[in-house]
């Protein structure tokens, strides 16, 4: 009896933080989406990494393109509300930065950078 009551609490404490912790990620994985759909159609094919900033001055990573590839790309946060400008920097040569854009979570963008144009694709 006192070897399953031992064994037992041996159990509980360890089923009890891993049963918090698969709460803890269920909760922490919802948050607001915004989609980026962006046309690499630069005249010289080129490989950019894409860099969000908010009006509050932070810089997110969103993702990367490959030379001459449209590409969908996520933003993810908590919170997606606000003015952001996006910027696709080329390993060799200047950033192409859009202007900037209210964005709200679940909304899916479309930027073409030959034109620097993004909009709110409806």
């Amino acid at each position: 009896m006192r070897r399953f009551r031992m064994l037992m609490l041996v159990v509980l404490a360890g089923v009890l933080p891993l049963a918090q912790g698969c709460r803890t990620l269920g909760r922490g994985s919802r948050g607001e989406t915004v989609l980026i759909e962006v046309e690499n159609n630069v005249p010289l094919p080129t490989a950019f990494t894409v860099y969000a900033f908010s009006d509050a001055g932070s810089r997110r990573l969103v993702g990367s393109l490959s030379p001459g590839r449209p590409g969908t790309l996520r933003l993810t946060s908590g919170t997606l509300a606000g003015r952001y400008r996006f910027s696709a920097v080329r390993q060799l040569g200047s950033a192409i930065t859009s202007p900037p854009i209210a964005v709200q979570g679940g909304e899916t963008l479309t930027w073409n950078l030959r034109d620097n144009v993004i909009r709110v694709a409806r």
